[in-house]
């Protein structure tokens, strides 16, 4: 989509909503226009464009050509020379797309976790072979638009558009716009908004096949934009859209091209062919506007010119360009764009539009030395990937030296016939490709090409040790020279190696903000040694060691490489900031040692700090840095504003929710960050209970946080002030949270930091200058909101009243509003827009009222609702909403005297219940959270809700049950009371042989069926099946013999049927419902056989759920002895959890003693096979089973932190059991990881170890 909307307007070409009124035919019988005119004494020329790169664009004759040639100013929608500068603006642009498709609240809120790949080191072979063979996209948007090698025998070397500008440039012509870029991006942009808010628009299948794309490309090729205005008629989606798009478009590009005719000078234009025709088109508004135009005939096409222009050249002026980190310098004749689509290789380049040439360098990091890979190793390894990676044929390779460092110089041709040069250099810490690429012979021939190659220089890394510090600061070490820098993935490197010893040594600072917890320092050092050392080379841990290191936690591990050499590894937390300092060498050595201790930790380092305003969020603050978003400057038009609002019509826009903002502001040197939010409260909203409001602020946030420090104070202007810092148990990191809040505003400020040391400079201006703006308009929330609802509503002003009714279910009201509530329903009509829909949220907020009257009014709009169901069904729920005596009374009287039809078919945005909605929408407004889940609208589920009111009356309701449409809601009901005990058999005898009758027709079905799954699987095992598949078919219970069977039990004593009927249903072949059955029976104590709870007992897939039901039922001693022992009951446990799919075979290897959550078990190692002939045996887990006692399963105490699913290791993995590996250290290291993934800051952390946590309970 960011691509989509980026080169929008670029790429624009005639398949673009055409006009509203159609064109009489030939009238625009030409792609290229003759303009003359109002006191030109020279022609100028108008062409239509198609943005594509297709031969069929290009069918341009001698006019065309001679068109140009005559022109002093070729000016196409907007100037290619400054593409590539524009847009950096918009590379925030996808991130806007996806905030539309969010409430964009909370969603920059920092969460960083660790993975196994934060620290792991990968082989940079494949890194170097995506170098090789790449080509950014960004350079075939700007210079080719080719769609595939496929379809390059149908390409020109680039797209129309291109062509015109480049053939503009070689023939000496001024170059310009007739567009500004930010003005069209804005346009582009809103024009999408506009059209996705269109009510009127058209769905995909309302397009005519009779007006497809050949059509549109026969229009094109034959000059005819009559029929390509009819075409683009015929297939507008929108008109709001095209009104943007196009027309607005269409008299900028007008008006500009009248300024620059205005100039005297002669001009060629091309434009996108759907700008030209039409009443609005451009031809007509320049006709408008006094000049003449006339169609000039084209002739077939004439290569003659093509070719002419093609042998030209630009003449460029070239500029030494320096690397950022100051490693290379080169010269080359453009400035270079940081490309960021290859992960893991930074590359940058720099097309040349005039020449239709780019220029790319790749920089490829290697950590060769921790491969033990001198330069020769790597330069052999690259020039074995050089044949099958560098495109096309390779004409020339020759060795190169550049400053010392080896490499080659390569020319290849490609496919299409195109030079390419790539000069590659090895260092010891990244391998460079500067690269040049051109149409045919320009690489060859071009004199910047040899310069920039020529150019190339290469810092040398001379061996002096001395004390490095970065120029931000952060920490300081001793190393043998200037370290290489590098920047990848938001983790900062520096490298560097001793020539005469041969150690080399890095520093990696990984930055990990996460605002939800702080995690014990020892299980994150933990973590981090787990992903440096999951790293290929690591052969095994010799020896590991926490410590203390300045005040920071500590861990030191030396490692033995498959290699034979060896690491000496540092990891240190401090705060948000991850650092891994590594020694590697033959043999471990005073160097090496000298290395690890000389690292310390120093302040960061800030300029001067600056008081900034911030305009969006509305504050001032003191920082050393700019506090804008973007690095580049920002477009002119808020394009996150205009998609959050996409989908929202003009009414819609009047639902007020409060206005969220936030924005974290970092510096990307010192990885620190702040995170702000703001919020202001929507224009109705109202507390009651303004100390709920004043303490609901951080509540949430305080949850499993200890509170190190706490400050409260209110400024001059009246704005409350609380300050926390946040930590917990043995962690060093802490959250700093700050917040302000005065009436409906409020304010968060948080950022991530250490308990070890002062905050830096950054932080602590942030913190002690942030000030909101006191010319924030907002509200007082604890002020009652509904006379000024009433107000607006009532209004003439037709903007008033419309904002009130888009916003009835964010109001409170109380008893006292009743009278004005139903003088708002009453005048309310089905002229309305949305009437049902706010009728219903006003009876929704009745429904949050009580008291006698309410309910009776309730009842009258229940009358007066005629046969509309919708208003029925709310009515009824907010009468149920009320939970009162009387409201329950109200409902009956209603139901029983005017029962509502109940099937009826809804849209997913109508069936919900208004006052449930309203509640929740209160209830979270301070806390900002989303709308709440889509509510089950059928009224009769609401009786569940408060089963003692609903005893009161549900005798009185049972007649229903003879209404087709009420009998299964009720009668699940009925099942409901029955097990609360709220319902006796005496009060619904008159139907116990209605419902008698019902069930024995079930049973007889039920029976039917078993005998022809009986059938089925007696086919399957003579076929050589064993069956299996058709007994777990014959094992999924009957939900309406389970219903009967609660309706019939308390008849028991009363009639003979009911003993027998129960009696049929344990005879089933239904394990599942003889099952349920018998815990039926059990829980009325009723006789049941012992064999019978033996037999379920015996078996591994019913044991543990038995065990289970009759705890909860206070029926243990039912239980057989023989099958309670721990290892029975944990693989039954196993076996419930896949009871629909049995596996082959499953036996039991190990059980693992581990300490967990303070809790102390086992977790029971099991191997399995799917099928008998699986060739691989996998693992599954129970746990955590207690040390003590005949349990198999841990309970957190209530109140705990702790949730039953922190202590669940139960289920089958997809893990297969290594035979070359010993067993044992498998599942140690199994049960280590599934022990670290119940931990918060272990959230994420296996998921790119071949989805190890999704396979590990994956259910087959």
């Amino acid at each position: 989509m960011k691509k989509y909307l980026l080169l929008g307007f670029l790429l624009a070409c005639v398949f673009v909503y055409g006009q509203n009124t159609q064109s009489k035919p030939r009238k625009y019988p030409s792609l290229l226009w003759e303009i003359t005119g109002k006191g030109l004494t020279k022609p100028s020329y108008l062409f239509g464009t198609m943005h594509v790169s297709s031969k069929l664009a290009f069918h341009l004759s001698d006019s065309f050509y001679l068109g140009i040639r005559k022109a002093d100013v070729v000016a196409l929608e907007t100037n290619p020379e400054t593409w590539q500068k524009e847009l950096r603006k918009y590379d925030h642009l996808e991130d806007a797309y996806r905030d539309m498709y969010s409430d964009g609240r909370y969603e920059l809120l920092p969460q960083d976790y660790l993975h196994m790949r934060t620290l792991q080191v990968n082989r940079y072979e494949s890194l170097i072979e995506r170098a090789l063979s790449s080509r950014p996209v960004i350079i075939n948007n700007l210079l080719y638009r080719s769609h595939s090698d496929e379809a390059s025998d149908f390409e020109e070397d680039t797209y129309l558009d291109l062509h015109i500008f480049q053939t503009g440039k070689r023939w000496g012509k001024r170059v310009c716009s007739v567009e500004n870029f930010d003005e069209s991006m804005r346009l582009t942009t809103e024009a999408y908004v506009d059209g996705m808010k269109d009510d009127k628009r058209k769905t995909q299948y309302e397009y005519n096949p009779d007006y497809s794309y050949d059509k549109l490309e026969t229009a094109y090729r034959t000059g005819n934009l009559d029929l390509l205005d009819t075409i683009n008629q015929i297939n507008q989606q929108s008109a709001a859209f095209t009104e943007k798009f196009l027309y607005k478009r269409n008299e900028i590009q007008a008006a500009s091209i009248d300024s620059i005719l205005k100039t005297k000078a002669t001009l060629f234009v091309g434009v996108g062919a759907a700008h030209l025709p039409g009443q609005r088109g451009v031809i007509e508004l320049l006709r408008n506007m006094g000049y003449q135009l006339r169609p000039v005939k084209m002739g077939e096409r004439n290569s003659h010119f093509k070719e002419e222009v093609d042998k030209v050249k630009v003449a460029v002026q070239v500029k030494k360009q320096v690397a950022d980190d100051g490693f290379f310098q080169v010269d080359m004749p453009g400035e270079l764009f940081a490309n960021n689509s290859q992960l893991a290789i930074r590359q940058f380049q720099y097309a040349d539009m005039a020449n239709g040439s780019y220029y790319m360098i790749s920089r490829i990091p290697t950590n060769a030395f921790l491969w033990s890979a001198s330069i020769a190793d790597v330069t052999r390894q690259v020039d074995s990937l050089l044949y099958e990676n560098i495109p096309g044929k390779i004409l020339t390779k020759k060795d190169i030296v550049r400053n010392g460092y080896p490499g080659f110089d390569i020319v290849n041709k490609t496919r299409r016939g195109d030079l390419q040069r790539n000069a590659i250099f090895i260092t010891p810490f990244e391998v460079l490709i500067f690269k040049v690429s051109g149409t045919g012979e320009y690489v060859k021939s071009a004199l910047e090409v040899n310069r920039f190659f020529n150019s190339i220089e290469l810092k040398d890394y001379s061996t002096s040790w001395r004390p490095f510090m970065p120029a931000y600061g952060g920490f300081e070490a001793t190393m043998p020279h200037d370290p290489y820098i590098d920047n990848i993935n938001d983790s900062w490197y520096f490298s560097a190696a001793d020539k005469k010893s041969g150690n080399s040594f890095q520093i990696q600072r990984t930055d990990i903000h996460n605002y939800d917890f702080a995690e014990e320092d020892g299980f994150d050092l933990n973590l981090m040694e787990e992903s440096f050392s999951s790293s290929e080379f690591i052969d095994e841990t010799v020896s590991r060691k926490f410590s203390t290191q300045y005040g920071y936690p500590a861990l030191d591990v030396q490692y033995r490489h498959k290699d034979g050499s060896v690491s000496l590894v540092k990891y240190l937390i401090k705060g948000p900031h991850y650092y891994t300092i590594i020694a590697h060498g033959k043999k471990i050595d005073e160097q090496m040692k000298q290395f690890l201790s000389s690292f310390s930790i120093k302040p960061f380092l800030y300029k001067e700090c600056k008081v900034q305003t911030d305009t969006s969020l509305h504050f001032k603050v003191s920082v050393p840095f700019s506090i804008a978003e973007e690095k580049t400057p920002t477009p002119s038009f808020d394009v996150r504003q205009l998609y959050r609002t996409a989908y929202r019509s003009a009414d819609e826009a009047l639902v007020d929710n409060g206005q969220f903002k936030e924005k974290v502001i970092q510096n990307d040197s010192t990885g620190e960050r702040v995170y702000v939010a703001f919020y202001n409260a929507p224009f109705y909203y109202y507390e009651a209970d303004s100390v709920k409001l004043k303490s609901a602020d951080l509540t949430a946030m305080q949850e499993g946080w200890i509170v190190r420090s706490e400050k409260k104070y209110e400024l001059p202007n009246a704005m409350k002030v609380r300050e926390y810092v946040f930590t917990d148990t043995n962690s060093s990191r802490a959250l700093w949270c700050k917040q302000f809040l005065k009436q409906g505003l409020w304010y968060m400020v948080a950022a991530e930091t250490d308990t070890a040391a002062q905050q830096s400079l950054f932080l602590t201006q942030f913190f002690q200058t942030f000030r909101p703006s006191d010319t924030i308009q907002t509200i007082d929330p604890f002020v009652k909101k509904s006379s000024q609802f009433f107000d607006d509503y009532f209004s003439a002003d037709s903007i008033r009243h419309k904002k009130a009714l888009m916003n009835v279910s964010a109001m409170t009201f109380d008893a006292n509003d009743l009278d004005q509530l139903k003088k708002a329903m009453g005048m309310l009509g089905w002229k309305e827009k949305n009437y049902l829909n706010t009728k219903k949220e006003f009876i929704g907020q009745l429904g949050l009222l009580t008291g006698k009257a309410v309910s009776d009014y309730l009842k009258q709009l229940y009358m007066a609702a005629g046969d509309t169901l919708e208003l029925q069904h709310a009515i009824l729920e907010s009468l149920l909403t009320q939970q009162t005596v009387y409201s329950y009374s109200t409902f009956t009287n209603i139901i029983l005297n005017e029962p509502p039809v109940l099937k009826i078919e809804t849209s997913d945005y109508d069936d919900y219940n208004p006052s449930y909605y309203i509640k929740n929408t209160r209830r979270n407004k301070i806390t900002v959270s989303g709308y709440p889940d889509k509510v089950d609208g059928a009224f009769l589920k609401n009786l569940s809700d408060s089963l003692q009111l609903t005893a009161g009356i549900f005798k009185d309701l049972l007649p229903l049950i003879n209404i087709n449409d009420y009998e299964k809601p009720m009668t699940q009901l009925m099942q409901l009371l029955i097990d609360s005990n709220y319902l006796k058999a005496e009060e619904y005898d008159i139907y116990f042989v209605k419902f008698m009758m019902e069930a024995k027709q079930v049973w007889k079905k039920q029976s039917i069926g078993e005998k022809s799954k009986s059938i089925e699987a007696a086919q399957l095992q003579e076929d050589g099946d064993n069956g299996d598949k058709a007994a777990d078919f014959n094992n999924k219970g009957n939900d309406q013999l389970n219903l009967y069977a609660t309706l019939l039990i308390p008849f028991w004593d009363k009639y003979a049927s009911v003993p027998a009927f129960m009696q049929q249903l344990l005879s089933s072949n239904d394990l599942q419902l003889k099952y349920n059955t018998m815990l039926l029976l059990l829980r009325h104590h009723r006789q049941v056989p012992d064999t019978l709870v033996h037999y379920f007992a015996s078996r591994d897939d019913y044991r543990y759920e038995l065990y289970n039901d009759l705890h909860k039922v206070d029926m243990y001693s039912l239980f057989p002895k023989t099958f309670e022992s721990v290892e029975q009951l944990a693989k039954a446990k196993l076996m419930a959890s896949n009871k629909y799919q049995r596996v082959d075979t499953l036996q039991l290897l190990d059980k693992i003693y581990v300490e967990h959550f303070g809790e102390k078990g086992y977790i029971y190692m099991y191997e399995y096979k799917n099928q008998k002939d699986d060739a691989n045996w996998k693992i599954a887990t129970v746990g955590l089973v207690p040390a003590a006692g005949n349990y198999v399963e841990i309970v957190p105490v209530i109140g705990s932190k702790y949730t039953d699913e922190d202590f669940d290791f139960t289920g089958y993995s997809a893990i297969k059991i290594d035979d070359d590996k010993p067993l044992v250290s498998q599942l140690q290291k199994l049960v280590q990881q599934m022990l670290n993934a119940k931990r918060k800051s272990a959230a994420e952390f296996y998921e790119t170890d071949t989805d190890y946590m999704q396979s590990l309970f994956r259910r087959h």
